[in-house]
């Protein structure tokens, strides 16, 4: 018997439609079994304040039901899909099925009915859940069919798993690896000429006649361009002179860098063209609609539908109304009752165990989560009370042509595109000038976050995000602040072995053993040794340390101390007390001072080897050891310590930082899952590249010019020499190296750490609900992932020239990465969402900068003055270490921002050329194709007519949940021929919103089944599934009825969510 109630449509709440036309069965009716009665209400109208949406059919309910708001949990809602989906598949295999199988379906069907009850009602009841034995098959199933799994239901192999495998599981994923590959290929490639220079480096520091150690040179260093900066060797490997293979190093980093760019180039071009073959090969809401802006408060949807119409046939039009404002309250809400749930769980574990006292303790907590329930139920009737304003409108039309069409009009509209002056009359809607955009996908956008344009808004939530951001990078700036500042104090920095007499420099400027004969004299242990009190006098009066760098050119000594031999006024019995010092031997000059400071280091760690190491080390921690060295021992002690501490300090707030970042995306509220997705990357990448790389350099450079600045260029380095290498280039490779290892092991260590977890307290669940909780597999989520590639990008690309080992570390960290997250997707991760290309697109959008930040970096560090090179016309000639110098002026450096003295060296001019070049290309190019090129092809050419997308007519798509949907295309037919993704832009439409708004998705799981026996020639013209009122929204009666398409009518084959008239009450 049909049923007497009408309202929305099957389809507008997302559940199946039934299809009907059953035969009874002879041994069993739907009379003979007791079935719920239907529930005597009808689909209400809803007001004008409550978003209200059309629907099929144009009559109106009789009655306005007025039930109350209240909550619906998540899990109810699927298990109402789940059930309208169970009964579908019921009513499709009756028509098979056997009259004796038919009954006994019907009767199954109606015991399920008699014990349905809602989620809602259990939560809210004061009885506890029963408790039963755990099924663990039950949770395995549980995670499997949410990860990735092929065909057949089984895991996918790692090593047998292909990248075009891994594509499959969206445009979006499949880039992702396609990317990391890419470059980590790219990276080792390039690795290959890379290492020429490294050899080079090393062949510097470790050869015989090398003029550097370990007291000049950290760890990490000699695989820097600070070796050629330091270093006073004229030849290099094979007899090659310095200036010849350092001019080749250029040349070698500069084609590095331009294959780079290319390759990005590259990369990009095959994207775009997969994703236009893609987007071409498929139909969705995009290739239809359009999205109006800047409309008025008030707007109806008939009112802006009869707008649009004058630029073709309309398939369906949505105002979206500003629901963001209880949104948040309704997503609360639903977590406060999974809590219900799980304190009644606990509750009735206390119960069983008749724990009497813990469960008093339950049954309170209880009481004030239902009492919170119920303020939030009050917050949510107030808001709704206020109604809601229109936000913006979809606009759906029948052909993409209509599409096309507004966007025509618009560019023509409007002077430039995008702007709104000059704005065409006609295009004005009840006055007010549209801002007419690209549609979104619809499951893309983020209905909490659609609200009315407010700049002032979007700004400071911005500027809070960016806030809050810059508070937590203060804690590495201020371990960074202490880093600098123990490095102006460090000791001055000379190889050990330049200052004594060698094969190579028998009469070196500086003889530590001629002046002072320390180790003669056994100063570290003989307390009476006169060499050891004379240095000792010399360092106590040497007030600032820093000043010793103005007798050193380079890393080595520059002032000619055997100009003063026999040294006899540098000894102890020549010397005036230490209170009574007068300037030493060299009045008016540290010369003597900086000397004796560097000659006690030299001793001092020269008494520190393999064989007395420990001794040494048990001394000085014990304070026991000799005085004359335990300075030394404590700044080097010191400066270690900070070392650490800034790379620690560094790596930490990366993780930090990380985890910040999705909630400052979150925070800025985007209307759209994908702009908020690439604000996370770019958070993630700006805040990593700023506190890996960019503080370091602010911290520590010193430019005379900007004197008075607070922290930022006020260090101890005012150019790349070999001291800036020592300190900042080893800090930013140390974390570099972390970065490599620790960005895709903490995910190993976070999902292996997961699993034990589980497997050590899944005995400990009390209900089999927070056992399937329990497995649950993680969403992989691309946005950090693509933040931290860009990170790794950028350093290794920008600080190349520095330190060419970054390119093997890049090559190892993408490749690792992509190991990584593969074995991790497949084992350990739930099927990904459907990610398009925005996230790629944004990292090769943003490659080729990295390369011209290089290139800048490339000409001051090749254009330091001490590294060997040919210069042009001979104008850097001048600059280099001057011997004749009396005092404080040994480097002749140029000024610092003289950069002219900079290109003018063979080295620092051929990253000029390229950095020339590829500003033209990066910037100028697009400076004059905005500004001059388009306008003037505008004023000359008329504006560039809108591609219409080689589609069908709306109207002739198939739909998801329309049967033919999940059947193989018939030979010769297009994947275009199907809808890909969601099928209108109503909110209902969503599922992963259906749960929040009860009103509009029924989620009652008591369902009674109607069938009459129809006339074989005349089909019935309803099929009814009814589903009982529940205590949160209302009840309603989802009829689909059966229409006949007649040709050519654009109109006759409208799906059901296109033109309603029962309301969707927000």
């Amino acid at each position: 018997m049909p049923s007497s109630a009408s309202g929305s449509d099957v389809g507008s709440i997302g559940l199946p439609a039934i299809e009907g036309d059953l035969p009874e069965p002879p041994s069993a009716t739907a009379d003979d079994v007791d079935l719920p009665p239907v529930p005597d209400s009808a689909s209400e109208k809803s007001d004008d304040d409550d978003g209200a949406a059309g629907s099929v059919g144009s009559e109106k309910a009789d009655d306005d039901a007025d039930a109350d708001e209240h909550v619906v949990d998540m899990e109810e809602m699927k298990e109402a899909v789940a059930a309208a989906q169970r009964i579908a598949d019921l009513r499709a295999k009756l028509r098979e099925t056997s009259a004796e199988e038919r009954a006994a379906q019907i009767a199954a069907l109606a015991l399920a009915n008699q014990r349905a009850e809602t989620e809602y009602d259990k939560a809210m009841s004061e009885d506890l859940p029963e408790l039963h034995k755990l099924d663990y098959a039950e949770a395995e199933a549980h995670w499997k069919a949410e990860a990735v799994t092929g065909i057949n239901g089984e895991y996918l192999p790692f090593w047998k798993t292909e990248l075009h495998e891994l594509e499959h599981l969206g445009p979006g994923v499949g880039l992702w690896f396609r990317s990391l590959k890419g470059f980590g290929k790219f990276f080792a490639y390039c690795t290959i000429p890379i290492m020429i220079i490294l050899c080079q480096y090393l062949y510097l520091y470790y050869n015989s006649d090398s003029d550097m150690d370990r007291s000049s040179t950290e760890n990490l260093a000699e695989l820097t361009t600070g070796v050629a900066a330091a270093t006073s060797q004229d030849e290099t490997m094979f007899g090659i002179n310095m200036k010849t293979i350092m001019f080749v190093i250029s040349c070698l980093d500069c084609l590095a860098i331009l294959a780079f760019v290319i390759y990005a180039w590259r990369m990009k071009a095959k994207q775009d063209r997969y994703v236009r073959e893609n987007d071409e090969a498929i139909s969705s809401l995009p290739d239809y609609s359009v999205q109006a802006w800047n409309i008025p408060k008030d707007t109806e949807e008939a009112d802006i539908k009869k707008h649009f119409q004058q630029y073709g046939v309309v398939a369906d039009c949505v105002v979206v109304k500003d629901i963001g404002k209880v949104m948040g309250l309704r997503q609360r809400r639903a977590k406060l009752i999974d809590k219900l749930v799980s304190l009644k769980i606990d509750a009735a574990y206390y119960t069983a165990k008749g724990k009497s006292r813990l469960l008093r303790i339950q049954t309170k907590r209880i009481t004030r989560q239902k009492e919170m329930i119920e303020k939030v139920n009050e917050k949510i009737e107030k808001k709704l009370s206020k109604g809601f304003h229109s936000v913006c409108a979809f606009i759906t039309y029948e052909k993409p042509d209509g599409r096309a069409e507004v966007f025509t009009r618009f560019r023509k509209g409007t002077r430039y595109w995008g702007m709104n002056c000059c704005y065409d009359q006609s295009l004005k809607f009840q006055g007010w000038k549209l801002d007419v955009k690209r549609a979104p996908e619809a499951s893309d956008l983020k209905w909490e976050n659609v609200v009315r344009v407010n700049k002032k808004r979007d700004f400071t939530r911005k500027f809070i995000a960016m806030f809050f951001i810059f508070i937590l990078l203060l804690g590495s700036i201020a371990v960074t602040i202490i880093g600098q500042s123990v490095a102006s104090d460090a000791e001055p920095s000379v190889p050990c072995g330049t200052v004594e007499p060698s094969t190579e420099t028998p009469a070196p400027l500086l003889s530590c053993t001629a002046i002072w004969n320390l180790k003669g004299e056994n100063a570290f242990t003989n307390a009476t040794s006169q060499a050891m009190l004379a240095v000792t006098k010399f360092v106590d009066n040497l007030d600032d340390a820093s000043v010793c760098s103005d007798y050193i050119s380079g890393v080595d000594w520059a002032q000619p101390m055997n100009n003063y031999a026999p040294y006899t006024s540098f000894q102890n019995a020549a010397l005036p007390a230490a209170n009574a010092w007068t300037g030493g031997p060299i009045p008016g000059s540290n010369a003597d001072e900086c000397a004796a400071k560097i000659c006690q280091k030299c001793y001092c760690l020269d008494q520190v080897d393999m064989t007395n190491i420990k001794e040494v080390f048990e001394q000085f921690f014990s304070g026991t050891d000799n005085d004359f060295c335990q300075d030394v021992f404590d700044k080097v002690k010191n400066e270690a310590a900070v070392a650490l501490g800034v790379i620690f300090m560094v790596s930490f707030t990366n993780y930090i930082l990380m985890e910040s970042a999705g909630w400052a995306s979150k925070f800025e509220r985007h209307s759209t899952v994908s702009r908020t997705e690439a604000s996370e990357a770019l958070y993630t990448f700006w805040a990593l590249f700023i506190n890996t790389a960019f503080v370091p350099i602010l911290i520590y450079a010193k430019i005379t010019a900007l004197k008075g600045l607070p922290f930022v260029f006020q260090g101890s380095y005012d150019d790349m020499n070999a001291d800036w290498y020592n300190t900042v280039m080893v800090s930013i490779l140390s974390t570099a190296i972390i970065n490599a290892i620790m960005f895709p092991l903490a995910r190993v260590f976070n999902k292996l750490g997961k699993g034990l977890w589980r497997k050590m307290t899944r005995c400990c669940a009390h209900s089999q609900k927070t056992l399937n909780e329990m497995y649950v597999p993680d969403v992989f989520k691309l946005a950090e992932r693509y933040g931290q590639a860009m990170c790794v990008l950028y350093y290794c690309v920008i600080f190349l020239s520095a330190c060419p080992l970054l390119f093997p570390i890049g090559a190892i960290t993408f490749l690792w990465m992509y190991a990584v997250d593969k074995f991790l997707l497949l084992k350990y991760y739930a099927m990904p969402p459907a990610y398009d290309h925005a996230l790629n697109d944004m990292m090769l959008r943003y490659a080729p900068y990295a390369a011209w930040f290089h290139l800048a970096i490339a000409i001051w560090v090749f254009g330091y003055y001490q590294i060997p090179s040919y210069e042009i016309g001979g104008y850097g000639s001048s600059y280099g270490a001057d011997s004749t110098a009396t005092d404080g002026d040994y480097d002749s450096a140029p000024d610092q921002l003289d950069f002219v003295a900079r290109i003018v060296r063979a080295n620092a001019f051929v990253p000029f050329v390229l950095f020339v070049l590829l500003t033209a290309t990066l910037f100028l190019s697009k400076i004059l194709r905005i500004f001059v090129v388009t306008p003037i092809k505008k004023l000359c050419c008329g504006h560039e007519e809108e591609q219409v997308e080689d589609v069908p007519d709306f109207s002739e798509l198939i739909m998801p949940g329309d049967p033919r949907f999940d059947k193989p295309l018939e030979e010769g037919a297009k994947m275009t021929s199907k809808l890909s993704g969601l099928k209108s832009y109503r909110l209902e439409d969503n599922p992963d919103y259906q749960a929040l708004f009860p009103e509009s998705v029924l989620t009652g799981e008591t369902i009674q089944l109607e069938f009459e026996e129809p006339p074989e020639e005349t089909p019935p013209e309803d099929q009814v599934m009814t589903i009982s009122p529940h205590p949160l929204g209302r009840s309603a009666t989802m009829k689909e009825p059966k229409r006949k398409r007649k040709k050519g009518d654009p109109h006759a084959k409208k799906d059901h969510f296109l033109d309603r008239s029962a309301s969707t009450r927000v």
